[in-house]
């Protein structure tokens, strides 16, 4: 048994793998009969497992692949251009462009670990700016762990579009949204 969360953006289910007289054996319980997933899921699990037959095209159809093969050079330039927008906002005392260690995270080809690059911000308001994260379409989530007391934006997990969004958590005005 596996989880379908963990196939990168599968839907929350678990998958059955095995001899096929097993796998028929365990659809004639009554366990088994409960446990059948529903047509949306079974839909969300295909669509899923299309995407990874074809890895020349993954990282142009699957936005967390898209993340992850981001180059190291472009979240550096994005850090350097966004932490003098972030720093301009009267809720933030300091933001600025760093170096980040190696996350792990799932790859292509299995588990990988990827440096990156996100900007460390320090704010007086810290809870006003984070009920903005929470309400921003999408909503950002900085990462956990704290860099000597700053809050850290990992911008691998910002895809370049959500920008916009990012610098609009640290201002008054919220971006336009797409007609």
């Amino acid at each position: 048994m596996l989880s379908g969360i963990g196939l990168v953006g599968g839907p929350a289910c678990g998958l059955l793998a095995g001899p096929r007289a097993l796998i028929a054996a365990s659809d004639a319980t009554h366990s088994g009969q409960i446990a059948a997933a529903s047509n949306l899921t079974t839909a969300a699990l295909v669509a899923t497992l299309e995407m990874f037959a074809k890895p020349e095209q993954l990282r142009f159809a699957h936005p967390i692949s898209r993340l992850i093969d981001t180059p190291l050079d472009n979240l550096r330039t994005r850090a350097e251009r966004l932490a003098p927008q972030v720093a301009e906002s009267s809720l933030v005392e300091s933001a600025e462009a760093v170096a980040l260690g190696a996350e792990q995270a799932a790859g292509t080809n299995g588990m990988v670990r990827l440096p990156t690059w996100g900007i460390a911000v320090s704010a007086t308001d810290f809870p006003a700016i984070e009920a903005r994260f929470n309400t921003a379409t999408p909503a950002i989530t900085p990462r956990n762990a704290l860099l000597d007391g700053r809050v850290v934006l990992d911008l691998r997990t910002v895809a370049p579009v959500e920008d916009a969004t990012l610098l609009a958590v640290f201002t008054e005005e919220r971006p336009a949204e797409d007609a």
